[in-house]
C-alpha cells in the first residue's frame, strides 16, 4: 500500500481498482483496527462473534457481485465474494 500511496502518476490514470483502494484506505484501515482489537482469531467463541458479523455484512454486500454492471467495471467481481465462505464456516462450526 505504501508504494501505491507514493507513486507519482495522478490518481486519474490509475486502474479503477488502484483507485478505490486508494479512496477506501483510511476506511478499510479503521474497520480492521476495530476488528483486531476484538481479537476475533484468539478463540473458537471470538471466531463465532466475527463469523456473525461477517454474515450480517457480506448477506447485504453479496447481490453486488452479481449485478451486471459491476461485473463488467469490475474483472472477476462476482469470484470476489466471500459470502458462501462464511456460510460454509458457520455451517462447520454448528
Amino acid at each position: 500500500m505504501e508504494a501505491l500511496l507514493s507513486q507519482t502518476k495522478p490518481a486519474s490514470t490509475l486502474p479503477l481498482s488502484k483507485r478505490l483502494k486508494l479512496a477506501t484506505y483510511t476506511a478499510h484501515k479503521r474497520v480492521d483496527k476495530a476488528i483486531m482489537a476484538l481479537s476475533p482469531f484468539t478463540s473458537l467463541d471470538g471466531y463465532k462473534r466475527f463469523l456473525t458479523v461477517q454474515y450480517q455484512f457480506q448477506s447485504h454486500t453479496a447481490p453486488l457481485y452479481e449485478q451486471p454492471d459491476l461485473c463488467e467495471q469490475l474483472g472477476r467481481l462476482e469470484q470476489r465474494c466471500r459470502f458462501n465462505s462464511v456460510m460454509l464456516d458457520i455451517k462447520d462450526l454448528s
